[in-house]
């Protein structure tokens, strides 16, 4: 529950410009219409103005633990698994993710991002990243 409503809360804050400028960048691009896109919960209502959030700020608990137990993973295996049993093609990361969610460049996802060939950046401006899973 409290993570639901954090979510809650958070989606009544303005989001950042470059957020916004990232999304919308995903909005103009159609080979990325109807990706889903994975971020945390609080920039699920912003992604889903360019295309499909798998965590938006009123979804499941369910859907909230995938998205951590992604973002945590050094597991190419399990990450990968994650992603694909969840149709999850992007993967969006801004400032305050990288201040909130890892300890350094080489936590959990961050560490995937750039080790392993199955990820490419395809989005990279103002601290907001988007990386395509392949």
């Amino acid at each position: 529950f409290s993570t639901l409503s954090y979510g809650t809360t958070i989606v009544f804050g303005s989001p950042s410009e470059e957020l916004l400028s990232g999304v919308q960048w995903l909005h103009q691009h159609p080979f990325y219409h109807g990706d889903i896109v994975v971020s945390l919960p609080r920039n699920g209502f912003f992604i889903d103005y360019g295309s499909h959030a798998f965590v938006t700020p009123f979804s499941d608990v369910q859907k909230v633990n995938t998205t951590l137990a992604i973002l945590g993973s050094r597991d190419i295996k399990r990450t990968a698994g994650l992603l694909m049993d969840n149709g999850v093609s992007l993967i969006l990361i801004d400032d305050a993710m990288r201040e909130s969610v890892w300890n350094s460049e080489d936590d959990g996802l961050l560490f995937l991002l750039r080790s392993s060939e199955r990820f490419a950046k395809v989005y990279d401006s103002g601290g907001i990243e988007m990386w395509k899973f392949r």
